[in-house]
């Protein structure tokens, strides 16, 4: 058994402001303070970058000279936290190296505070970005993840191993990933001596709405200025953003569809209070039940979920994956929860969860939609088999 998860307000809450969604999030590190050399342009570049991507919308983590396990924990930690279907960037400056090791290369990121002198060093800490993005494709709830690496600097760190070579290389991207360089593949640029934002620094942000339209638009016009690879840049863009109210002062919605994200990532949107005919006349077999109408008052809006309870989102709160045989995804809905008593553990999981967080006011309270509330939300105002119409043969 599915089951969709719908937040049920049993009082009257004060509007509140309302803060960009939850569904974009961008982590920046910047590494500067390496041993006998500052790179001088971090702070200007992530001030830079920082600022573009809040007006966008998007909820920015930053991070500056990180050590090598900090630097992996911390990239790590944001694939895993991302939101279901959320779109995640991450903008690192620092430097970088390409490492190639029995016939295998790898793009590293190099963080502050540890002694690199061969490819052995390199590989043990630095940020392998073909790995970050295994954990994302695997343990994470992003839809696309856009990565821009202002690391092809001329280092003058350079371990002694024919090895490492400066420049970042060319790799397959995955499928829903962008990655772009500030350079070429393989080739290096001086590094600055002044405290400037770089050239990529100020040509992501100003072309950050780009993103929205198409991420080719936004390569394109960054290549520009920075003659930077990039793969992954389809002609769709990430679309337009959604005003989300603040989850701490969680509220009834304002209008219908409007959008609220909890502190795990999971997406709801605003069921006003209403009436509508419950059931059908409709002698039609495509339709879920046959059954005789009858009308329909509740009384309360509620927020139901955008989708199924996902793999992710479940293990989140109850620590477990679907039973074997089910597809086994991050984002896929899980399945097999066979009994009510499941259910409601994982409620009041969530419920205790979300309360320790200060996201849950008292009189709210995450449940089962009633079958009443399933119904009224799926119409969305219609009255026909569907809430597309009467075409079965229209359905996805």
């Amino acid at each position: 058994m599915r089951f969709v998860l719908a937040i049920l307000a049993t009082l009257q809450f004060a509007a509140a402001s309302e803060v960009p969604s939850g569904h974009r999030v961008a982590l920046l590190i910047g590494n500067a303070k390496y041993e006998g050399f500052t790179l001088a342009p971090v702070t200007a570049s992530l001030d830079r970058v920082e600022e573009a991507l809040e007006r966008s919308g998007f909820i920015v983590t930053r991070a500056e000279n990180l050590k090598g396990e900090e630097q992996k924990k911390t990239a790590e930690a944001f694939a895993r936290g991302m939101p279901t279907n959320g779109i995640a960037l991450i903008y690192y400056i620092g430097l970088g190296a390409n490492v190639e090791r029995l016939g295998k290369h790898y793009n590293l990121l190099r963080p502050v505070g540890e002694k690199i002198g061969n490819d052995g060093d390199y590989r043990k800490w630095g940020l392998n970005m073909s790995a970050l993005f295994e954990v994302f494709q695997k343990e994470s709830g992003a839809r696309t993840v856009l990565m821009f690496a202002d690391a092809s600097w001329e280092s003058p760190i350079k371990p002694d191993n024919k090895n490492v070579v400066g420049g970042l290389r060319a790799f397959a991207v995955p499928a829903g990933g962008m990655v772009m360089y500030a350079a070429p593949s393989l080739e290096t640029v001086p590094v600055p001596n002044n405290a400037a934002p770089t050239p990529m620094a100020s040509a992501l942000a100003q072309n950050v709405s780009r993103l929205e339209v198409s991420l080719k638009e936004c390569a394109e016009a960054m290549a520009k200025v920075t003659k930077g690879w990039s793969a992954g840049a389809t002609e769709v863009g990430i679309g337009t953003q959604t005003k989300l109210p603040v989850a701490d002062s969680l509220r009834e919605g304002k209008s219908a569809g409007e959008g609220f994200v909890n502190s795990l990532g999971m997406g709801f949107r605003w069921c006003p209070a209403g009436s509508f005919t419950m059931g059908t006349e409709r002698a039609n077999t495509a339709v879920t039940r046959d059954r005789a109408p009858v009308k329909v008052t509740l009384s309360k809006g509620f927020w139901m979920g955008e989708h199924e309870v996902t793999q992710r989102e479940y293990y989140a709160v109850a620590r477990r994956n679907p039973p074997a045989g089910f597809t086994v995804h991050p984002n896929a809905p899980y399945w097999g929860v066979s009994e009510a008593k499941s259910i409601t553990d994982f409620c009041k999981k969530l419920n205790d969860l979300e309360r320790k967080a200060g996201r849950l006011p008292s009189g709210w309270e995450y449940g089962a939609p009633t079958e009443a509330e399933w119904e009224y939300a799926c119409r969305a105002g219609s009255d026909s088999a569907f809430s597309f119409g009467d075409n079965p043969a229209e359905l996805g």
